[in-house]
């Protein structure tokens, strides 16, 4: 129920699949070839770290999650159970409206099924290539995006690309993220390929 702070820290070479961070803070670590899934990220503070390998099936929060507090009131609740009093500055932690997450370099990774959360990429390194695309403004995007969409003969794959930018992309908005780094490759296996092309074609002709 404390932060636990990691400085100039080597991680290089992690297998790990669902590991619980707790209140976490990494400063200047590494984390070289490594492979990690479904890391839980919830209170999760990185700044100046270097990653490569692969993280995947990851959401990183650069602010709070809309559970937190009912979070912090069920745990409060098993304290008192235990006849434990909540230690100081607990609430302010569980509480907290952002964590920290700057100047981290993840040139080297590959993200797979890795979503943002509040999170300045602006002030981070992101992977480049065919693979990715980086929209710089997410509100403004999405919204040439939606014109453009609206030009499309209507049909199923304009439909999925409308419920994509409104109800997945739109949502990641609303909770603070204003800059968006996709993969095509993360939504192939949620919808059919035609579909999947034409959302993501519509998306790049926005955002040139």
């Amino acid at each position: 129920m404390t932060v636990s702070e990691y400085v100039e820290c080597s991680f290089d070479g992690l297998r790990a699949t669902n590991p619980i961070g707790g209140f976490s803070r990494f400063v200047r670590c590494s984390f070289r070839d490594v492979d990690i899934k479904g890391w839980s990220t919830d209170y999760l503070e990185l700044v100046d770290c270097r990653f490569s390998g692969r993280i995947r099936s990851t959401v990183f929060f650069g602010s709070r999650l809309p559970a937190a507090k009912g979070m912090y009131e069920s745990m409060l609740r098993f304290l008192e159970r235990e006849g434990r009093q909540q230690p100081p500055g607990y609430r302010e932690l569980m509480l907290r409206p952002t964590n920290e997450f700057r100047g981290n370099d993840f040139s080297e990774a590959h993200l797979l099924d890795v979503a943002w959360h509040g999170v300045d990429l602006s002030i981070q390194t992101l992977p480049k290539g065919p693979d990715y695309l980086y929209i710089p403004d997410a509100v403004d995007t999405l919204e040439r995006a939606q014109r453009l969409l609206a030009e499309q003969p209507p049909g199923a794959d304009t439909a999925w690309a409308q419920h994509f930018y409104r109800d997945v992309l739109g949502a990641r908005i609303a909770a603070g993220q204003r800059q968006l780094l996709l993969r095509e490759k993360d939504f192939s296996r949620k919808r059919d390929k035609a579909a999947i092309l034409l959302g993501f074609a519509v998306l790049r002709e926005a955002n040139a």
